[in-house]
């Protein structure tokens, strides 16, 4: 009897690593991937240099967190910083070249996926 409880917790042991593994693989792949097309189209130029519009970043990025995340995980929580690239000061206006942005989604009890990622504009030669 008790190998068959001992069993039993082994195996629901291994279904929620599963789960977890599984969940946190989908996270994984939907943020680092997520594609680049998203900030070209919401680049302008501002007094010669490219800059996000900080309005349609949001959306389109909300946009896309929503059909990718929601696969994996009910509530998850975005947070923008948009930042200065040369000093790291907060950009307050329309336009910014670079943007911080946190994901934070709950996974089970009291695992919660965390992850940060960084966009900035880079001025080349190249163009």
């Amino acid at each position: 009897m008790m190998m068959i409880f001992m069993a039993a917790i082994i195996g629901l042991f291994a279904v929620q690593f599963f789960y977890l593994n599984f969940t946190i693989q989908g996270l994984n792949r939907a943020v680092i991937s997520t594609p680049i097309e998203l900030f070209y189209q919401d680049i302008e130029s501002v007094s010669g240099h490219g800059k996000f519009t900080v309005s349609e970043i949001e959306d389109h990025l909300n946009e896309y967190y929503q059909k990718s995340l929601g696969k994996y995980v009910r509530s998850y929580e975005i947070d923008y910083y948009f930042y200065e690239p040369s000093d790291h000061s907060m950009c307050i206006e329309k336009y910014c070249e670079a943007v911080e942005v946190t994901i934070d989604a709950h996974l089970i009890l009291t695992y919660n996926y965390h992850r940060v990622m960084y966009y900035e504009l880079y001025r080349s030669s190249n163009g």
